[in-house]
């Protein structure tokens, strides 16, 4: 009589430890957390990309500051414009390797398929080195200049 309730028992709490284990993954597998994983991997991404671009900006100023006689311009690129300027350069030289999704629409796009902001600024350090700031206006697609939830890098 013991050894049949010992496996009455026994069972019941196989049974509850699978129930617990399915719905263990269940919760690990739902949408809201392959949701999370998709935006954290799109942000990490998008850093990546962004510093990319930023390097290929410093680049691109090295090898045309001899033409370039005021380096104090302040000036907003485009996605379109930069992709020309780094990509389809007329200088003979490639200074950003585009993804595909960037040769296919001809212009720099975050991984949420937005246009990539750049600009230039003076250094803060008082040299007068002109620097660039490269954002995504992120996953909400509101642009808060670099702040929120914007993605930015500087060089």
């Amino acid at each position: 009589m013991f050894s049949k309730n010992r496996k009455i028992c026994f069972a019941v709490l196989v049974s509850v430890l699978a129930i617990i284990v399915v719905l263990g993954l269940k919760g690990l597998f739902s949408k809201s957390n392959f949701m999370k994983l998709a935006d954290a991997q799109a942000r990490i991404r998008t850093k990546s990309d962004l510093i990319n671009i930023s390097m290929a900006l410093e680049r691109f100023s090295l090898a045309t500051s001899h033409q370039t006689s005021n380096t104090n311009v302040y000036v907003n690129l485009t996605a379109e414009s930069a992709y020309e300027m780094l990509v389809q350069t007329n200088l003979g030289v490639v200074f950003l390797n585009p993804r595909l999704e960037w040769q296919q629409k001809h212009m720099l796009l975050d991984r949420w398929g937005r246009p990539i902001r750049i600009t230039n600024y003076i250094s803060e350090r008082g040299d007068s080195t002109v620097r660039y700031k490269v954002w995504s206006i992120g996953p909400d697609g509101i642009d808060n200049n670099g702040g929120g939830d914007d993605i930015e890098v500087k060089n």
